[in-house]
């Protein structure tokens, strides 16, 4: 079973975070902050994942093969630093969830698929999720 995990959508890049179930409440309070804030989120069909942890040298030609990637310290709070979203990057640092990346597959499109949207932050919890920021005009 894939692990569940949610991206958020951002000016920066695609932030993807996943978790272990001890971790499950520290998700849904984020994502009820989300919420309030104006997110939307949707589910989205299932796709493999990578985790990414630390201490491990990766190439261009070991990334996509790789079922877990770690990075070394420093590299890691190298990238925690620079997440765009500060409760992102909070749940990150403190351990409750995990960086990862979409697996590449060949069969899977780029795009996200997306189910339905979610209104309910404990269905961000049973599978995969997109967030997108609240649109403002100006």
């Amino acid at each position: 079973m894939t692990a569940p995990s949610l991206t958020f959508l951002n000016m920066t890049g695609d932030i993807t975070i996943s978790w272990d179930k001890e971790n499950a409440p520290k998700i849904i309070e984020m994502v009820k902050k989300k919420m309030a804030e104006g997110y939307h989120f949707f589910t989205i069909k299932t796709i493999p994942i990578i985790r990414m942890k630390r201490k491990v040298k990766v190439t261009d030609k070991n990334v996509d093969d790789l079922d877990t990637l770690l990075i070394d310290d420093v590299e890691f709070e190298r990238l925690s630093s620079q997440l765009d979203d500060p409760d992102v990057a909070a749940v990150v640092s403190e351990g409750h969830a995990h960086l990862s990346k979409r697996k590449a597959d060949k069969k899977a499109s780029k795009a996200f698929d997306v189910v339905k949207r979610v209104t309910d932050a404990h269905e961000v919890l049973d599978g995969q999720s997109v967030a997108l920021r609240p649109v403002y005009g100006g």
